[in-house]
């Protein structure tokens, strides 16, 4: 038996997405009661954000609020971005807003492209601009950012070349890095890609790739 009350919460919020139709729906509102009352920031976030898909109108309500609570920028900027597109849409503005300012707050550049990569292709009208704003602070978000929406909007060409110069400094950085490291980046699709890459440029990238690794002798 789970003697510690936040265990057993983490056992419950874990078992719920696994239960048959019905008894989901009964486990649904203590595995959200479960979730809140769970100490830890980083797990009570993760917890939520599993949840978030499954919860009903007014647990989603209830649930939206307590991201709210959450101290780490992180945490709470990643709750609310699981969180937005299950709300209705007056709800969703408000939720996005809140997932802006929050992912604007992370200290971490890394951790905060990448909360505004996943935020983008949610954002529209003046939430976007104001996004899309915030990159030209960033050299990082500059990158990640337009990035993220090239693929459903085509009125962004004009920021092409300024992700492509982002992305040639990024790579300059990974200079010194392990081959590993450098070969994940090039992983990535939405960088990688037509049309922030011409498709020449895709398969030249991907030659020297196979060459380096496949022909390269490894001291």
């Amino acid at each position: 038996m789970i003697q510690s009350k936040e265990r057993q919460a983490e056992a419950l919020v874990a078992l719920v997405p696994h239960l048959p139709g019905e008894q989901r729906a009964v486990a649904l509102q203590p595995g959200l009661e479960a979730a809140l009352l769970i100490g830890n920031e980083w797990v009570r976030a993760e917890a939520l954000t599993a949840l978030a898909p499954q919860l009903p109108g007014p647990l989603l309500q209830r649930a939206l609020e307590a991201p709210l609570m959450i101290r780490d920028e992180w945490e709470r900027a990643k709750a609310l971005v699981a969180l937005a597109p299950q709300l209705p849409d007056e709800p969703r503005a408000v939720a996005l807003q809140q997932s802006l300012e929050a992912a604007l707050m992370i200290q971490d550049e890394g951790w905060r492209a990448q909360v505004l990569r996943v935020l983008a292709p949610q954002l529209s009208g003046p939430l976007l601009q104001y996004g899309l704003e915030a990159t030209r602070k960033n050299e990082m978000w500059r990158m990640w950012v337009p990035a993220a929406l090239f693929s459903r909007r085509s009125d962004l060409a004009p920021m092409l070349p300024s992700v492509r110069y982002a992305l040639a400094n990024h790579l300059l950085t990974l200079k010194d890095r392990r081959r590993r490291d450098v070969l994940m980046f090039c992983a990535t699709e939405s960088l990688f890609t037509p049309p922030i890459l011409s498709p020449a440029t895709v398969s030249l990238i991907a030659a020297h790739i196979a060459e380096i690794c496949q022909e390269w002798r490894w001291l």
